[in-house]
């Protein structure tokens, strides 16, 4: 039995062999190289996992601590806005500039961004000029204002007749930026008004984009440098054109300006300077002299036209309306009438000069003054 049993193994295995060489049957063996990719990629696989759980952890715990830190800093009580310490030198209260930058108190001190607030005042309120605001850890801010300093009033040049001077008019500070009047101050009422046909176009916080509205603004500051010390100043500045400006002076002088007039030779190309220095000399000599001023034109070096109060020709007076005013009858046609003749001795005077003659011939011919430059200005020989 065990014998044909290992027969008929044997034959099976025979016949195995013969189906094998019959289909042409290959063994093949995996290569090295798929083996080692295989195992290549599981080391890399593992890597990442194994770092990938590293850095999650590691994410998790920094998170843990960013938001410890931000309940510590942001929302501890510590942290608060309680003290302000405000200076200004101008009129703008604390409150009021905190209410504009959106700042309150009670406020984490942390979360204010400084440099947006800045912005923000600087934006909604044209007065300020500039701003430093300083974080003082844990619970104070320093506020500190530079404001503008107006230096005179902007009106239309079409609208003289109007008031400027009011609480929603414009005021121009030494740069010609524009600035709304928000409160009526004695300082302000005080100063000079510019007409000019830009007022419809001023922007405020802006400046005006004029040369002529630059000039007055400078022949102003000009003027306070020659004026200092002394009652007089400028009331009006009337800017016609770019050549000529119309000042009217607290004395009722009229005067009138040239920007773009030629200098004092050691300055030729500041001639608002030499106009401004030249008004002065005009009003010493005729406050020597005792007289006031009518019209002064500084545009010229020399020869400068000056009129006198004096000088002027006298206003007509003025007939009474309740009375009748009587008309000579004319004379009968029959008889002729003979025109009236005057002996030359008793002849009439000639016509008075007008006033700007007569006004040349009392400065050349006077003695007018020993400076020389009062001298030249004058035109005196």
């Amino acid at each position: 039995m065990s014998r044909n049993r290992k027969n008929v193994k044997g034959s099976r295995r025979g016949n195995e062999r013969k189906r094998r060489a019959g289909r042409h049957l290959l063994s093949v063996k995996a290569s090295g190289k798929k083996k080692g990719a295989a195992s290549e990629w599981g080391g890399r696989l593992r890597f990442l996992g194994k770092w990938g759980g590293s850095a999650a952890l590691a994410a998790l715990l920094l998170y843990g601590a960013y938001r410890a830190l931000d309940h510590f800093l942001f929302e501890s009580p510590k942290f608060k806005l309680a003290t302000v310490d405000y200076q200004t030198d101008g009129y703008l209260t604390r409150a009021r500039v905190l209410d504009a930058a959106g700042v309150q108190f009670g406020e984490n001190l942390l979360r204010i961004d400084l440099d947006e607030v800045r912005s923000s005042l600087l934006a909604e309120m044209p007065v300020i000029k500039d701003a430093e605001i300083v974080r003082d850890l844990p619970d104070r801010i320093e506020v500190k204002l530079t404001e503008r300093r107006a230096v005179a009033w902007l009106a239309d040049l079409d609208r003289t007749s109007e008031p400027s001077k009011r609480r929603d008019g414009l005021l121009l500070d030494a740069e010609g930026v524009v600035v709304p009047c928000e409160r009526l101050e004695q300082q302000y009422i005080d100063l000079p008004v510019i007409f000019s046909d830009e007022y419809p176009h001023a922007a405020p916080g802006k400046a005006i984009d004029c040369a002529p509205v630059q000039d007055a603004i400078r022949l102003l500051v000009e003027s306070r440098r020659v004026f200092d010390g002394t009652p007089v100043r400028i009331e009006e500045l009337h800017v016609i054109n770019r050549r000529y400006i119309r000042g009217l002076l607290n004395t009722n002088t009229v005067v009138e300006f040239d920007p773009e007039a030629p200098g004092a030779p050691a300055a030729p190309d500041d001639g608002i300077a030499r106009q401004a220095d030249d008004l002065m000399v005009i009003l010493d000599e005729a406050t020597r002299r005792g007289k006031a001023l009518a019209t002064v034109d500084v545009r010229p070096l020399k020869n400068i036209p000056v009129t006198f109060v004096d000088d002027l020709p006298p206003a007509p007076a003025p007939v009474p309306r309740a009375l009748p005013v009587a008309t000579p009858e004319p004379a009968p046609r029959a008889l002729p009438v003979a025109a009236p003749t005057a002996p030359r001795a008793s002849a009439p005077p000639s016509p008075a000069p007008s006033a700007r003659k007569r006004v040349y011939r009392s400065v050349t011919r006077s003695a007018a003054s020993s400076d020389p430059a009062v001298r030249a200005i004058l035109g005196v020989d």
